[in-house]
């Protein structure tokens, strides 16, 4: 099975729920499940029951209902998008990721869990001292929920890979401008200081010109042809000109498939998530596979199932109904026989979709 994935479309509404769900609303610790609950599935020496999964969806139907979903839309929504599957694949992928972390040493950092801490204890961003002061032990449970979280978070971005590269840059109006610069860099002036001096960009300018780590796809064709093009060369100052104005570029290092350091950077690329499911989903889809294979990963239940809370509260489904006392269809004559149907135009067919443009970003 394919992990969720966290940025598009529907996925994207399940991953939030899911991030949800592991904390109730203001840090309140979840309820305890039942000791005697039948194993769900066994990762490790880690054993996640049916009871626990249980709870799982119904703090997603919670969710859902607090939105103003009915129980017969949640109940369509959870078959259209096996929800119940997706959440025990999640469950799953939870398990595995923060047995890989623990493997390869991987932590989160105390600042970001106090970061998301207050974000969630503060969610309206109220004036210090207006919000409510949580009860030390709902405090330590939603301490160790977030922590968890970005750890899985962490593993997933240490696990995606792309083609990276750093680089500097000089921007300027005219190509003039750009020549003169050029000659003076060459002529052993300091590349950053000129930066500094004359670059109209804000986002390098200060910083000598200057972009760390950045992945494919980031800036506009034209700067990062001269990384990845088949000219490509490392620094060697060229000019380039964009819809932004005229560049002189160089660049620093390649890497290609070079993984994310954080999941910050991760979140922030522009092809998140276009990296994720080519590098992330296959990656991920091995290591279930060889947890399976060698008995790390033990499934007890098939998710489909497990009734939802109130499924028997449901009506039935519409279906064909034959009325007690039908009256016998009337015999119709030749000059009573219906009309044959009309034939569409090719001009009445629908229109194709149309996508929607991808927008580029300028260094």
């Amino acid at each position: 099975m394919k992990p969720i994935s966290w940025i598009s479309g529907v996925a994207l509404l399940v991953l939030l729920l899911l991030s949800a769900c592991q904390s109730t609303d203001n840090g309140a610790a979840l309820e305890n499940t039942p000791e005697d609950s039948p194993t769900a599935f066994r990762v490790g020496d880690t054993v996640v029951t049916e009871a626990e999964f249980e709870q799982r969806l119904a703090e997603i139907i919670d969710q859902l209902s607090a939105q103003g979903q009915t129980e017969p839309q949640i109940a369509a929504l959870f078959q259209e998008m096996d929800v119940p599957q997706q959440v025990f694949d999640q469950m799953i992928q939870e398990e595995l990721l923060l047995q890989i972390a623990q493997q390869e040493g991987i932590g989160v950092n105390p600042e970001d869990v106090d970061a998301e801490v207050a974000r969630r204890q503060n969610p309206l961003g109220t004036a210090p001292g207006d919000e409510t002061t949580p009860d030390a032990e709902a405090d330590t449970e939603l301490r160790a929920d977030i922590a968890r979280e970005l750890l899985i978070f962490e593993t997933i971005a240490r696990h995606t890979t792309t083609d990276m590269f750093r680089s500097r840059h000089i921007l300027v109006e005219d190509e003039k401008t750009a020549e003169e610069l050029l000659a003076r860099i060459e002529d052993g002036e300091d590349f950053g200081e000129l930066a500094a001096e004359y670059s109209q960009d804000p986002g390098s300018a200060q910083n000598g010109g200057e972009y760390d780590w950045t992945s494919r796809g980031s800036f506009v064709p034209e700067y990062e042809a001269v990384a990845f093009g088949d000219d490509a060369q490392l620094n060697t100052p060229t000019i380039i000109q964009s819809d932004f104005g005229f560049h002189i570029v160089e660049i620093l290092e390649i890497d290609e498939g070079r993984a994310f350091e954080n999941f910050n950077e991760l979140r922030s690329s522009q092809n998140a998530q276009q990296a994720y499911e080519a590098t992330f989903v296959p990656w991920y889809e091995g290591v279930r596979a060889e947890a399976e294979a060698n008995g790390d990963l033990e499934v007890m239940l098939d998710p489909t199932t497990i009734d939802l809370p109130f499924a028997e509260d449901l009506p039935p489904p519409p279906g064909p109904t034959e009325p007690e006392d039908a009256a016998e269809p009337a015999e119709t004559s030749e000059e009573d026989e219906p009309a044959e149907p009309t034939e569409t135009s090719e001009g009445d067919e629908p229109a194709e979709p149309t996508e929607e443009p991808t927008a580029e970003t300028a260094p």
